[in-house]
């Protein structure tokens, strides 16, 4: 009945879950974009795979955007750009230019009374001047133009007109030809030492609005489209090559049936809740199935759903910016950091997940999805030995690379020819792989947030200098040394059948730190002439080992350790029994009643297979410290009486550690254990 009740309660549970995963699905079907999906896939100078096409409705035909682009920069280079002229600068110069010349002539003659045809050719002078600024001056790098006149718009009165303008340049040029010409009849070389250049300045002023407006207005009147294809025209036959005019033709249509939801815009809501629905039902399954101890803890399990809520968000929310920006999201950040908490499984089918969602309504969904998932694959395989920091740079790199070489493979497929380099995109896939890079503050957060631990931190808790472990060695240097051979036989050992053999031997180094305080009742600190449980009854003796559990859980959070530390203190003994003194006091006291709870761990027991290892490793060699005589049969035999006595007692029921890593972990622990005593070796078969 008991057990009948707990399978009801399993069930209830595992429903209950299901139904978070289908209201994440909802969520997320509520924010997608409400747009039709053309079901037809095609690519430039491939074959048309499909039923021959028909327009099903008159539509435009798009000019591709390279076209549209050419067209506006022909717009751009007819436009004459916009000035207006700066009169004060013409008055300032010519006032200054009349009395300088004044000035100098008069020093010239030595006398104010100058002769009327060198003051009348000063006067011409000037007045020249006055036409080279009413033209229009500007300065000479604003054109490269070798002409005495350059074609621009400038502002006279309160309209602009088509004029022609000089550099300062070429305005000196016609200034000097000109006093060249008018000094003929002059005396030679009258005005040579006098500089006219210093009157010479640009009085045109850019009018950067006025250009901008224009050339907006003329790139608006270009039509986006070169013709129409009517409704019940032939587009293409089964077999037939998609040229350039036709692929442009197909997109055209593509563009518009996607576009034109109208009163269907609730079957298109419903055909994604379906699919949508099917996919985070495909990750509930998979977790369910292959990652039961992710599915019971609510906390990881949600940490998962919020992982994949706000990537599929962000994308929504660039689609609806800029559809292009899908190229610099940074989408291979959920396995990333889904590996760096779990595995590299979850991390893969989470990220499956998650591309094919945002395929849903991603420009170019065969591409988007081709060019995720090898970036996403990429990432978990490089992302070994996390605890480098250097890791993630190589990482980023990795993913970079593998976007620019996937588009290019794309492209080729696509043109049929060798691509243009685009270095605006590859500035995209660039930008992509540097913000990959966030992916360390963000493990950080996420680490603070939810309670989780990556390598990292595991790499830096494993540093036996740390105040805590150190303290261990000197206040209980036995118990320290057991802990590394702890360390050393649970890492092996979780190599050979799975798991994550970083958080095994940091959690073994840790494990039994609540033994600092009465380190002497431990026998790996006693001395052989002095047992202190001898003064003790059994119960009392029983108390003060068990006790070291929960100090150690306190010391673990005095320290403020992560909590997946604290849950291998906590479960390295399970619920197991302290037999020697529960044993010891039915035979000495038959006659009482004897309460079992008191010679027996709290618990839990272990909920992971690192955890069910670490227990085993810790029984495994605390046993090997009473054995007297060291060979392959006492060995053999203590490893053996060690499993099976925790199977007894049905430690591993709740982890998820199978028949199969219970005999591959036997011949392990034998072989590492005549390693350490020096025994005769035997290869150990872990097939």
């Amino acid at each position: 009945m008991k057990k009948k009740i707990t399978k009801t309660k399993l069930l209830y549970s595992d429903t209950a879950r299901a139904i978070l995963f289908l209201i994440c699905a909802l969520i997320v079907v509520l924010l997608l974009p409400r747009q039709g999906r053309f079901r037809f896939e095609f690519s430039k100078n491939q074959r048309w795979m499909h039923e021959s096409l028909v327009a099903p409705f008159n539509f435009p035909i798009y000019k591709t955007d390279a076209s549209l682009e050419n067209e506006k920069d022909s717009v751009r280079k007819t436009i004459l750009p916009y000035y207006k002229i700066n009169k004060s600068i013409e008055k300032r110069m010519i006032e200054s230019l009349s009395q300088d010349l004044d000035t100098f002539l008069v020093l010239k003659y030595k006398s104010n009374n100058l002769p009327f045809w060198v003051d009348s050719a000063a006067k011409f002078i000037c007045g020249y001047t006055h036409s080279l600024y009413h033209t229009g001056l500007m300065s000479d790098h604003e054109n490269s133009i070798d002409s005495s006149f350059i074609a621009i718009n400038i502002m006279r009165g309160s309209i602009y007109e088509y004029s022609k303008a000089h550099t300062l340049r070429q305005a000196y040029s016609l200034l000097v030809n000109f006093i060249q010409i008018e000094s003929n009849s002059l005396p030679e070389g009258l005005f040579d030492d006098f500089d006219f250049n210093k009157y010479i300045e640009p009085n045109l002023i850019k009018d950067p609005e006025t250009s901008n407006k224009v050339l907006f207005e003329m790139t608006n009147q270009i039509s986006p489209v070169k013709g129409m294809i009517q409704a019940s025209e032939l587009i293409i036959t089964t077999g037939e090559i998609i040229t350039v005019e036709k692929f442009n033709i197909l997109k055209s249509l593509k563009r518009e049936y996607e576009s034109k939801i109208g009163k269907g815009w609730l079957y298109v809501m419903l055909g994604q809740f379906m699919l949508v629905s099917v996919l985070f039902s495909l990750l509930f399954l998979f977790i369910l199935n292959f990652r039961k101890s992710i599915l019971v803890n609510n906390l990881k399990m949600s940490f998962i759903l919020f992982l994949e809520l706000c990537m599929i968000l962000l994308g929504i929310l660039i689609y609806n910016i800029d559809p292009r920006g899908f190229y610099v999201i940074p989408f291979a950040l959920l396995p990333i950091v889904v590996r760096t908490f779990y595995d590299s499984r979850i991390a893969l089918y989470a990220h499956i997940t998650l591309i094919l969602v945002i395929g849903l309504f991603a420009p170019n969904p065969f591409e988007f999805v081709f060019l995720n998932f090898s970036a996403g694959i990429v990432a978990i395989l490089s992302l070994t030995n996390q605890y480098r920091r250097s890791k993630i740079f190589f990482t980023a790199f990795m993913v970079s690379i593998s976007y620019i070489f996937s588009h290019i493979g794309m492209s080729l497929i696509s043109e049929g020819s060798l691509p243009v380099f685009n270095w605006h995109l590859t500035s995209y896939f660039i930008l992509n792989g540097i913000l990959i890079l966030t992916a360390y503050p963000l493990i950080y957060i996420f680490e603070k947030i939810f309670g989780f631990i990556s390598d990292a931190t595991l790499f830096e808790l494993s540093d036996t200098n740390l105040p805590l472990l150190r303290e261990l060695s000197e206040r209980a240097p036995g118990t320290f040394h057991h802990s590394l051979q702890v360390a050393n036989l649970a890492d092996e050992a979780v190599r050979h059948i799975g798991g994550n053999s970083l958080l095994v031997r940091t959690a073994s180094l840790y494990h039994d730190i609540g033994k600092m305080d009465d380190q002497i009742y431990f026998i790996e600190n006693q001395d052989p002439s002095f047992n202190p449980h001898d003064d003790l009854e059994f119960e009392d003796s029983a108390k003060i080992i068990i006790s070291h559990v929960p100090k150690g859980i306190e010391e673990a959070r005095n320290y403020k350790l992560p909590q997946a530390i604290i849950d291998f203190i906590e479960t390295h003994h399970g619920t197991t029994t302290l037999q020697y003194f529960y044993r010891s006091f039915i035979k000495k006291y038959p006659e009482k009643e004897v309460d079992i709870n008191h010679f027996r761990y709290p618990g839990p027991k272990p909920q992971t297979k690192e955890m069910a290892v670490v227990m085993l490793a810790d029984s495994v060699e605390a046993g090997s410290r009473s054995l007297s005589v060291y060979n392959d049969e006492t060995i053999s035999e203590l490893v053996e009486k060690v499993f099976e006595r925790l199977l007894e007692q049905e430690q591993f029921d709740e982890a998820n550690i199978t028949l199969m890593h219970i005999a591959i972990l036997k011949d392990i622990f034998k072989s590492r254990l005549k390693k350490m005593y020096h025994t005769r070796h035997i290869k150990v078969d872990v097939k």
